[in-house]
């Protein structure tokens, strides 16, 4: 074989290697947004600020590495410091309408008395009617219906429409 052919070879084989490692690259993202967590153990409704942290690659696929509720504005619930969400990652795809939790546990749980105030169920759940904004990665992602009308974990729901919006 010629140098030339080599050469040319060898570029070709950089450019193939470095597409290849730019398609497996995932971009870091967080959204954030509100939502009302209904709990049939606890009888009521709590809102809360909803954050989920996690990696969207450039084919769509999607894996939420952490998930958690929070008191951020003055009509949040006090309980939503003792929503936790077990088992990740989560994953998906921005193809699907489907988060696949895989989540064991989801509780509401208090540390100070070491007590399970309610449980949204235990196995692996789904949750339903994920749709994404426009963007790459997407602007919003939005939970609007699913297995349950609003979605549902257990004996956990959400009761609104929830957007959640891209973090800068």
């Amino acid at each position: 074989m010629n140098t030339q052919m080599r050469k040319a070879l060898l570029g070709l084989a950089s450019v193939a290697a470095f597409a290849v490692a730019g398609a497996a690259q995932a971009a870091n993202v967080s959204y954030e947004g509100e939502t009302i967590l209904y709990s049939s153990d606890l009888g009521t409704s709590i809102q809360c600020t909803l954050q989920v942290s996690g990696t969207i690659d450039s084919s769509g696929n999607v894996q939420i590495n952490s998930a958690g509720a929070r008191t951020a504005t003055s009509s949040d619930s006090p309980l939503c410091a003792l929503v936790y969400t077990g088992d990740l990652p989560w994953t998906g795809s921005t193809s699907s309408s489907t988060i696949t939790t895989s989540a064991g546990s989801t509780l509401i749980y208090d540390p100070s008395s070491g007590s399970v105030l309610a449980s949204c169920g235990t196995g692996t759940g789904d949750v339903d009617g994920v749709s994404y904004g426009a963007g790459s990665p997407p602007a919003t992602v939005t939970i609007s219906s699913g297995s349950g009308t609003p979605p549902n974990y257990g004996n956990c729901n959400l009761d609104t429409v929830t957007t959640l919006n891209l973090l800068p």
